[in-house]
């Protein structure tokens, strides 16, 4: 319908009478058919509920005859007070939609029947109750009280509440949808005209040049004001959310980096794992033949000497397999209980010796640094770090070593392990170094992997450091920027003293 008129977004809408009255009618006849609509059902709603009413003021009226009036008749009619009878036969035809009643006895060989009020009605039920009095621990029954009781009376007082319930509803309904009809066309249907203008208008190169405005004297707060608004902060949003595509689009790829990385440090570690045990068993073979060269030749200096080298590279190697176990968590490890702060000084005294330009510095702030692990293997972990943070500094510089607890509220699920809610123990090594370029964070963890020259690195460091803490169940991750230096953390979970027993 709004196609019918078209003008430019700046221009001020003219509408067709044409289009007005056509929109007009139909509006009117789709009120006028919805109010008549509305008054029927509605009437039928009030004379249901009300005829509901009144069945249930019958089946009351009936209940309190049970109730009130037949304890009475039945004792007038046991002492034969004629008069009684007849004053409570009335009274009970008082009762609203009550027509009959009539008293049926047996005196010696005839029946008896009285009767009371009027049987031309339909639609008549009667209900039936005995008049029985308790005499000496005896029930004798007098009679059967019979009461008639019709619908015909509801049934026409709701026919006249229908009529009088349609005018008046129907009524009512039009005056209030023509009012409705007039506020819409007059405050509503031209704004709309309006708003379809502008959209009809708008163009990506428009969209930021002139914001949607409605002709009214005074902008008011309603919903065609929202409407307004919603138009043109739709102009900002655009943008605004294409912004957001693009950072969600780059965050799942670096979520998608970040699983492949995954799973090729554990493919690696698994390769690594099984290469050290068959590696560990060819080289005890090679250790045992080599102390039996020895002892064979033990006088023979030359032989002696060679063997010697043999036995040391067998040793390097040892180490060696030491790293990829850890890296692959497949190494033994004895847990007790272990001071982190400790171990922490410990490590900056074994940096700071001998190296004069460089300054450690240790910031132990947890309170409870108990954990339940390896300390040596813990140990040489934090050690490695400060060893790799000396070589960034080139030993001038400042490494800093930071302990602080944390309660971690919501589980942490990576790719390799899960962290529990609980409390943890932060370790992070900071130095002011160089920095590690972005396009290495995701691959120092990889075995054999350095950027060192030939000969100072063999790049198991950081994956035996990796296997270590994920060993322990503890989380490790970097935060690095050139030029800024590097930050790595290690978050292990603390021992929780239980409370002790009360138990005697």
């Amino acid at each position: 319908m709004f196609n019918e008129v078209i003008h430019s977004p700046s221009s001020k809408p003219k509408m067709d009478s044409k289009y007005r009255s056509g929109l007009s009618r139909r509006l009117l006849v789709l009120i006028i058919a919805c109010s008549t609509t509305f008054a029927i059902v509605a009437t039928g709603v009030q004379l249901f509920l009300e005829y509901q009413d009144d069945i249930k003021a019958l089946d009351e009226n009936v209940s309190f005859i049970e109730s009130s009036y037949v304890p009475a008749l039945s004792s007038s009619l046991y002492e034969l007070n004629r008069e009684q009878v007849d004053l409570l036969l009335q009274g009970a035809l008082q009762l609203s939609d009550i027509v009959y009643l009539d008293i049926v006895e047996d005196v010696g060989l005839e029946t008896v029947v009285t009767q009371t009020g009027d049987r031309g009605y339909q639609n008549i039920r009667e209900h039936r109750f005995p008049l029985s009095v308790d005499s000496y621990g005896e029930t004798i029954l007098v009679g059967t009280l019979i009461v008639g009781a019709t619908h015909d009376e509801i049934t026409q007082r709701l026919f006249d509440r229908a009529i009088r319930l349609l005018a008046i509803n129907s009524l009512k309904t039009f005056v209030v949808s023509l009012l409705i009809f007039w506020i819409i066309q007059v405050l509503v249907a031209r704004h709309v005209v309006r708003m379809a203008d502008y959209v009809e208008g708008m163009t990506l190169e428009t969209l930021q040049k002139e914001p949607l405005k409605l002709d009214r004297s005074t902008p008011k707060d309603d919903e065609l004001q929202q409407v307004v608004v919603a138009f043109n902060e739709m102009r900002d949003r655009i943008t605004q959310e294409m912004n957001e595509r693009k950072d969600v689009e780059d965050e799942r790829r670096k979520l998608l980096m970040d699983l492949r990385h995954a799973e090729k440090l554990q493919s690696i570690g698994q390769l690594a794992g099984g290469i050290a045990h068959d590696f560990n068993n060819q080289l005890h073979a090679i250790q045992a033949n080599a102390d039996l060269l020895k002892a064979v030749h033990a006088e023979d200096q030359e032989i002696d000497k060679l063997v010697d080298g043999i036995l040391k590279s067998c040793h390097r190697s040892e180490d060696l397999i030491a790293d990829l176990l850890a890296f692959s968590r497949k190494r033994n490890s004895r847990l007790n209980l272990t001071s982190v702060n400790t171990i922490v000084k410990e490590v900056g005294s074994v940096l700071q010796l001998g190296k004069s330009r460089l300054a450690v510095r240790i910031d132990a702030n947890a309170s409870n640094d108990t954990i339940m692990a390896d300390s040596s293997h813990i140990q040489s972990a934090l050690l490695n770090l400060g060893v790799n943070a000396c070589d960034a500094l080139q030993d001038e510089g400042t490494i800093t070593f930071r302990t602080e607890n944390m309660e971690i509220t919501e589980p942490i699920r990576t790719s390799e392990i899960e962290i529990a809610p609980g409390e943890y123990i932060q370790i992070s090594i900071t130095d002011n170094g160089p920095g590690i370029p972005e396009e290495n964070l995701n691959r120092i963890f990889e075995p054999y992997f350095t950027t060192k020259d030939v000969g100072k690195g063999t790049g198991m460091g950081l994956a035996a450091v990796y296997g270590t803490i994920l060993a322990h169940s503890g989380l490790f991750r970097v935060e690095s920027k050139v030029g800024e230096g590097s930050t790595f953390y290690v978050i292990l979970p603390v021992h929780v003293t239980e409370p002790a027993s009360t138990d005697t």
